[in-house]
């Protein structure tokens, strides 16, 4: 481990000590999670130490998630926040590809133990794949943290969250509660300050300014609509597709079905009113009549079949009076 990074861990650890990572309440840290360096640190960095110092950040979120599977929220919480990251990806590759996506990564904040929203979002960067969000390294912050709350702590997403990523300047914090299917949105007023309540459309949605869409908990759900079009991650649009492949197809049969009995009613007449009319047909011009499909050139066939003597006044070429 770097010889900051060193340094940071250990005075952030053991009871009574107030190292970088201690100026506010950070989320719940194992002893000794190291803070991300401050601006000046970071300033006072080569360019090698400062990848050292990424390089064991990333190190210790590694040992963390192997150590700790208490913090483990269930196979729901999991889904949830992989749909969001892939929906929003999927939709932002062809809208607005230099939107970055990412879920449960850690964001390092400088002099501030890592936060971890499940879902974050940020404007106008480079969307290759990160292990972590370092904002000294970016040269900015995240611009909307979502968190999906399950089994977790209730105060962390609910308060201590709230009153957190307002003072890191994070424009939007959205917390959509999985169990209960509810949704609360707050903003940052221009200039910062506190958060304030994300205010409901006409639609009864919350507007999100930095994904550019509407948010929304339906049918126990988070949904994500860009006017009134819902956005679905792959499995959703692979259903849609599905069930609207299987409809259409369920149409042609019923089309076909119905030309086809049409096509055997039409055929049945002729055949009834040429034997009415005792005009007889040899095996071939029977199947022509009984095979064909053309619902026109039945109808056309039965008109003469009723004035016909001989079976060629039915097949012969149209007249200018037809």
């Amino acid at each position: 481990m770097s010889a900051p990074a060193q340094e940071r861990r250990r005075t952030s650890s053991g009871p009574g000590s107030e190292g970088p990572g201690d100026r506010d309440n950070d989320e719940a840290a194992l002893p000794g999670e190291p803070s991300a360096p401050t601006e000046e640190e970071w300033a006072a960095l080569t360019l090698a130490q400062r990848q050292r110092v990424m390089d064991d950040l990333v190190g210790y979120e590694e040992e963390r998630a192997a150590m700790d599977q208490s913090m483990a929220e269930g196979e729901r919480h999991l889904n949830a926040k992989v749909q969001v990251r892939d929906m929003l990806r999927h939709y932002y590759q062809s809208q607005r590809p230099t939107t970055f996506i990412s879920a449960d990564i850690p964001v390092h904040y400088p002099g501030h133990k890592a936060i971890r929203p499940d879902a974050i979002a940020v404007e106008n960067v480079p969307t290759h794949p990160r292990e972590s969000w370092m904002v000294s390294y970016e040269g900015k912050g995240i611009d909307l943290a979502l968190e999906i709350h399950n089994k977790g702590s209730w105060r962390k997403d609910f308060v201590d969250n709230v009153t957190k990523y307002a003072a890191l300047g994070i424009r939007e914090y959205f917390i959509f509660h999985l169990r209960k299917g509810t949704l609360q949105g707050h903003q940052l007023l221009p200039g910062g300050g506190d958060y304030v309540p994300v205010p409901l459309t006409q639609w009864g949605r919350m507007h999100s300014q930095v994904l550019g869409l509407d948010l929304v908990a339906e049918g126990g759900t988070l949904r994500f609509y860009a006017g009134s079009a819902e956005l679905l991650e792959s499995g959703q649009l692979l259903i849609k597709m599905r069930d609207l492949f299987e409809a259409a197809r369920q149409h042609a049969q019923e089309a076909e079905a119905d030309g086809a009995n049409l096509a055997a009613s039409l055929a049945a007449s002729i055949l009834a009113l040429l034997e009415a009319r005792s005009v007889a047909l040899d095996p071939e011009e029977h199947v022509r009549i009984t095979e064909c499909r053309d619902a026109a050139q039945l109808t056309q066939w039965a008109t003469r079949a009723a004035k016909a003597t001989q079976a060629r006044d039915i097949f012969a070429p149209p007249s200018l009076s037809e």
